[in-house]
């Protein structure tokens, strides 16, 4: 529970990076550290952290602890000092480097595609760990890992069927405001 009684200071201390959500955030919490809390209580994003870290040369925050606390995960990371995202920076670049960055990007795809499974596991689709996925669009809960690439397909297409009729209805509703008020 020491989180909790943590957060009111980080809070106060306008150290929030992201997440207003109850479901994660991110807080930097001093120069070097920050720490994120995930309401899903996996530790899923630590391990694939730790092993892009160990497997690649990608540069990813190392993971200094991870723990539970009630039903959150709790990530403790290095902080990058001076390291402005690409959201807040992409206008201001010239385009030679955002040419080096897409470069770059592309170089890190490529490490990942080239990380080989076991094969008794390269047709599944699962986290680095063999846990549950979570994705708040697409799953909205914990999701045990796939047996195939179809599989994982399938849940996916049904999913985008299903925000696509919401969409429709919501812009349905929208241009009937428009024509009718």
């Amino acid at each position: 529970m020491m989180f909790r009684k943590l957060l009111p200071m980080f809070k106060a201390q306008d150290r929030l990076l992201y997440g207003e959500t109850a479901s994660r955030v991110l807080y930097r919490i001093t120069p070097r550290l920050a720490i994120k809390i995930n309401g899903y209580g996996l530790f899923t994003e630590a391990n694939t952290l730790k092993f892009i870290r160990n497997s690649t040369s990608i540069p990813v925050p190392r993971v200094l602890d991870a723990w539970m606390e009630a039903e959150h995960s709790i990530t403790l990371l290095e902080w990058i000092p001076d390291c402005d995202t690409l959201r807040d920076c992409w206008l201001r670049l010239s385009q030679d480097r955002k040419d080096s960055i897409a470069d770059q990007v592309k170089g890190y795809v490529d490490q990942l595609r080239s990380i080989c499974r076991p094969p008794k596991y390269q047709t599944r689709i699962e986290p680095v760990d063999g846990s549950s996925f979570f994705h708040d669009c697409v799953f909205g809960k914990p999701h045990e890992p796939f047996s195939s690439e179809e599989e994982f397909n399938k849940l996916l297409i049904s999913r985008v069927g299903r925000y696509a009729a919401l969409a429709e209805s919501a812009n349905a509703q929208k241009e009937w405001i428009q024509n009718n008020m």
